[in-house]
């Protein structure tokens, strides 16, 4: 069996900072990914591929719809999406072997498995019928889409950000279920490639977590792409019929049905935490499936950390990397170092 000052449970911005400084500090290291490549969320499906895609499409729109009468094209401005696709596939796949991959490589003290993790133990893992000891481990999970119950959601064909970044063609129109961050930039995105674009939001408001100014303003900023809202909205029933796809909700005491090519569900995300055998370790979730950790980023189990999504403290690709630097130093020198999430 072979043994490991530090095992890390997933690739992504936490698992990967954390095995940065585990490198920097010599410790005999192991990190088991699977489910996306090396790198995670951001570089893979999310961040870095849907802002690059939102690029390509502020460079189609402004040509295509130019705001001045001396600018003239002598030929359509058009594109086939599918190559747009392609084109950002090989700038992501770029970008990670330059990144991550080739990093990677370079570490002297890190093992990599790709393959499933199961905890045995507080200190035994298993990958692939086969058996590793770790005397600390970070869990760094991630998280996935949240998919929403609504009724006839499991017989229709929908998107989440991972294919929809992923599409051959582009749909003339799309439903987003969703009015945050997420969901609001895959709208802008399709609108700007000229997709007849519908956001449907459960508050009253888009972006409800910040001031209503910034919701009023980005709303109208926004519609002038032809992106249609109806927030204050609750969806009934979903359902699709020769390849379009239906929502029904109620809309105050009003009853709406909206069609699409597409449909985009942008609702949150969910920790990746089940099926791991956490509960072999000793490792406690909350009430939403989250990791529970205290100040220092420590489980319930004493020699087990966690950071990134799969804590649910702050989402984002920064503050995952931060934990997991935090993580790790704390794991493997005793430190007990915390973050200032307000700074």
């Amino acid at each position: 069996m072979k043994r490991y000052d530090l095992v890390i449970v997933g690739g992504g911005a936490a698992g990967f900072a954390a095995a940065t400084k585990a490198n920097d500090l010599g410790a005999r290291t192991l990190i088991v990914n699977s489910g996306l490549p090396i790198g995670g969320t951001c570089v893979n499906v999310g961040c870095i591929p849907s802002k690059l895609l939102l690029e390509m499409a502020y460079d189609f729109s402004y040509c295509k719809n130019a705001r001045f009468e001396s600018i003239n094209h002598n030929q359509d401005v058009w594109i086939e999406f599918k190559r747009v696709i392609a084109e950002k596939d090989g700038i992501i796949n770029k970008l990670r072997n330059k990144n991550y991959i080739d990093v990677l490589d370079s570490f002297r003290s890190i093992d990599f498995i790709d393959g499933k993790a199961y905890l045995r133990s507080s200190h035994e893992i298993e990958v692939s019928g086969e058996v590793y000891w770790g005397n600390k481990f970070i869990i760094a999970t991630g998280s996935s889409p949240r998919v929403l119950p609504f009724r006839g959601i499991e017989r229709i064909k929908y998107l989440t950000n991972r294919e929809a970044i992923s599409l051959e063609q582009l749909p003339k129109s799309i439903i987003v279920v969703g009015g945050g961050p997420l969901g609001l930039e895959f709208a802008q995105m399709f609108a700007m490639f000229g997709s007849q674009v519908y956001v449907i939001e459960k508050e009253s408001r888009i972006i409800p977590l910040e001031e209503p100014e910034i919701s009023f303003s980005l709303q109208k900023a926004l519609e002038n792409w032809g992106i249609k809202f109806y927030t204050g909205a609750d969806i009934e029933h979903v359902l699709e019929d020769e390849n379009l796809k239906f929502v029904k909700f109620r809309l105050g005491d009003k009853e709406m049905t909206l069609q699409g090519e597409e449909i985009l569900l942008a609702a949150g995300v969910l920790p990746n935490t089940s099926g791991i055998g956490l509960e072999n370790a000793s490792v406690d979730l909350n009430g939403r499936g989250f990791v529970k950790v205290d100040d220092t980023l420590r489980t319930t189990a004493e020699n087990i950390w966690a950071a990134g999504d799969c804590v649910g403290r702050m989402p984002l690709e920064t503050v995952a990397a931060k934990e997991g630097n935090v993580a790790a130093t704390n794991a493997l020198e005793g430190k007990g170092l915390t973050i200032n999430y307000d700074s």
